[in-house]
């Protein structure tokens, strides 16, 4: 049984989704808790525009300033930068004390002349550094002349606006993100290990026939040998991908048994085949080694030529047969299939002693590409093939149309039955007697015909027009 792995795709699956959450969710938290702190802080502002207002509008009317609390800190500084009051001063002026009072933490009131800036919602607002920390505070004006204040470093007389500015508290915002912090630090992890869990089990079951299947592969593929071929794998009934690899696994096995069955049958059939020539070598050399052929020489010796030449043709065609299964790019000439019709034809009918007539029919140049001595040789078999079985005459036509190049050979035979159509193609194939093979044929022609028009990408068909008409159809070359 497998186990998952760290490198196992349920693993990795659960860690992608586990990172995802992780990065989401916290995403997720950061956002909540700024928006919250944001919100929070910008309704304290607003709070604190309205005491600002009310401070100003109480010293402005001379009534004096409103109590201030524990937690409230502004200063009054008026047009020429210089501090008319603090919050320390109004508590000294309350208890009978004059003077100027110290700025809250050294806050540089120039710095807050230059940083004012007006919202939209109409309270003007400026931000500095306070203790180190970003502060906010927000401003109140005052009309000129409306009040004079008792200040160390003011001029008498000094009729200058004043800006109050009051410090905006963060501490009901950072309450607020105070209380949510416990429920995010717990809620958060919990989350993230609940989406990790979701994860583990959906990838457990989903790859659950996955990892079956693999296994059952790796049984199966392991009990298999030359001489079981059959086993398969099973295809589970889930409808999916799963089931799909199962098939196509199957499907591979299907074409690794038939070619080993090919591969068999075809060694089988070559060493019958050579079997044959080989023994009449034996048998005629051992007559002539008893001294039985003294007198008949030359006919012993016509024998072994014979049988020699069936050798070479034989051990040339499976030669030429194992280089055309091999993959590769075939050379991209322009070859004239009328030419090589014409060509073959010529050789046959002015050689002499034939007893078939060969005619060719062609209506002009039929260019194709591809190898020109592997078309020469698709030619030449094709008219042996029919050379073999014709009573008295082979037609080969060549033609060309459109994008297409057809070639028909015609022999005036017996013809070929429909259900040995497809056999005819295969090595040493025995067809009935009317279309035996005889002795001039290797019995690999019509299978090297098949391989050379596959590899130049055309296609063959047989039929009878009475006798066997075999149809070669290729695509034009492109002029």
């Amino acid at each position: 049984m497998l186990r998952p792995r760290l490198t196992s795709v349920r693993v990795r699956t659960t860690l992608a989704a586990t990172a995802a959450a992780a990065i989401c969710f916290g995403s997720g938290a950061l956002w909540l808790r700024h928006e919250l702190y944001d919100n929070r802080f910008q309704a304290s502002t607003a709070q604190t525009a309205i005491g600002a207002w009310a401070l100003a509008d109480a010293d402005a009317s001379g009534i004096g300033r409103p109590p201030a609390d524990g937690s409230t800190r502004w200063l009054a500084i008026d047009g020429d930068n210089h501090v008319r009051a603090t919050e320390s001063t109004d508590r000294r002026r309350a208890a009978g004390l004059t003077g100027h009072g110290d700025l809250p933490a050294k806050v540089d009131p120039a710095r807050l002349r230059a940083g004012r800036r007006h919202l939209a919602s109409g309270i003007s607002q400026v931000t500095v550094r306070l203790d180190g920390r970003p502060a906010t505070f927000v401003a109140a004006d005052v009309p000129a002349g409306t009040r004079t204040f008792v200040a160390a470093d003011v001029r008498a007389g000094a009729r200058t606006g004043v800006t109050y500015f009051v410090l905006v508290s963060p501490a009901e915002a950072e309450a607020a993100v105070d209380a949510v912090d416990p429920v995010l630090a717990t809620g958060l992890p919990v989350a993230v290990l609940l989406v990790a869990a979701v994860a583990w089990f959906t990838a457990g079951r989903a790859l659950k026939p996955v990892a079956a299947l693999v296994e059952a592969v790796s049984d199966g593929l392991a009990a298999i040998t030359s001489a079981e071929l059959d086993l398969r794998v099973p295809v589970p009934d889930t409808g999916d991908e799963i089931e799909a690899l199962a098939l196509t696994a199957n499907a591979t096995l299907n074409r690794l048994e038939e070619a080993a069955v090919r591969q068999r049958r075809f060694i089988t059939d070559a060493a019958h085949e050579l079997r044959s020539p080989l023994a009449g070598l034996r048998n005629t050399v051992e007559v002539a080694r008893a001294g039985a052929l003294a007198a008949d020489r030359p006919a012993a010796l016509d024998v072994v030529l014979a049988s020699a030449r069936r050798l070479q043709d034989l051990t040339e065609d499976l030669l030429l047969l194992a280089r055309l299964e091999r993959p590769g790019t075939r050379p991209e000439h322009h070859v004239d299939l009328a030419a090589i019709a014409e060509e073959q034809v010529a050789e046959r009918r002015y050689g002499g002693g034939g007893r078939v007539a060969f005619t060719a029919v062609v209506t002009g140049p039929a260019v194709v590409t591809g190898d020109q001595l592997q078309l020469e040789r698709l030619v030449r078999n094709l008219l042996d093939n029919a050379d073999r079985h014709a009573r008295a005459a082979v037609t080969i036509t060549v033609s060309a149309g459109g994008a297409e190049v057809v070639t028909e050979v015609v022999d005036d035979g017996a013809g070929i039955a429909a259900a040995d159509r497809e056999r005819a193609f295969e090595p040493f194939t025995r067809l009935d007697e009317a279309r035996a093979r005889d002795g001039g044929g290797s019995g690999l022609g019509l299978a090297i015909v098949q391989d050379i028009a596959a590899r130049h990408g055309g296609r063959i068909q047989v039929d009878n027009a009475p006798g066997a008409r075999f149809t070669l159809r290729f695509p034009a070359a492109a002029t």
